[in-house]
């Protein structure tokens, strides 16, 4: 029989290359909504728990309410809910934000998960692993993200609204791989945090830069930034963990912001 994945946020760019990657690997998944009766998952009986839901982290992701629900609130229940399961392994998804200067919301709730995380661990020895994701891009990303926006725009000949700011880019099957890796190991690495991104860092000029090879009439417009930790600060994995598993990245941000921008454009033109 096929062992069950049960993912939050699996029709999410994420969600959605991570299952089907777990679908290729022969794993049975199966998606689990924030209006789904949390109490219920222990009747599924999952062997592994994706926990990628969350709320806050676009510019327009404003209602601190609902921030504090799905970030806390949502992951404390699936945690209690499952406490006494025999997991296989529980992936929980915080954010890259522990590393900047500025707190918001969303960073705060983040991390708070992650502490709740390493309680259960300590309390119950659930075999939780917490995953801190720097800046994944790829085929099938939100059109209203940065990368789509500037393919998108650059296509159609629209003016392109840019701010100052720094990221780690990493592409999403390298990002995938990442995660897969982290779920085979979850034994030795239960109740850590483990950043999976590359390790480098670009300005949102470079991706421009490179962008335009293929976009050379782009049309830009420079604005305040949108959301309060967009910094110029230093931004970027630290890759000791993830690359003592023997992961390393495939695509450079050349070679994987082709890729994306070829499937963009084939979806547009």
């Amino acid at each position: 029989m096929k062992e069950l994945v049960l993912l939050t946020g699996k029709d999410g760019f994420i969600g959605t290359a991570l299952s089907v990657r777990l679908e290729q690997l022969g794993y049975k998944v199966i998606g689990f909504k924030h209006d789904d009766y949390v109490w219920d998952i222990p009747k599924l009986k999952p062997d592994y728990i994706f926990h990628l839901a969350s709320f806050g982290n676009h510019y327009n992701q404003t209602d601190e309410e609902e921030i504090f629900e799905t970030n806390i609130g949502l992951t404390f229940n699936i945690m209690e809910a499952v406490k006494h399961m025999p997991l296989k392994g529980f992936i929980n998804f915080s954010t890259s934000g522990h590393v900047l200067e500025c707190d918001s919301f969303y960073g705060a709730t983040k991390m708070a998960g992650e502490y709740l995380a390493r309680a259960f661990v300590k309390k119950y020895n659930i075999p939780i692993v917490n995953i801190r994701p720097y800046s994944v891009y790829g085929p099938g990303e939100a059109d209203f993200r940065f990368i789509p926006t500037i393919i998108r725009k650059g296509i159609k000949g629209e003016e392109i609204e840019v701010t100052e700011g720094v990221h780690d880019w990493i592409y999403i099957d390298d990002f995938i791989t990442g995660v897969i890796t982290v779920m085979d190991n979850v034994g030795t690495l239960k109740g850590q945090s483990i950043d999976i991104g590359t390790g480098g860092q670009y300005s949102n000029e470079d991706v421009l830069e490179i962008l335009s090879q293929w976009l050379p009439d782009l049309k830009i417009k420079h604005i305040d930034k949108k959301r309060s930790y967009d910094t110029l600060a230093e931004w970027k994995a630290n890759t000791e963990k993830i690359a003592s598993l023997g992961v390393f990245r495939t695509f450079n941000l050349e070679e994987g912001l082709k890729k994306t921008y070829d499937w963009y454009k084939e979806r547009l033109v």
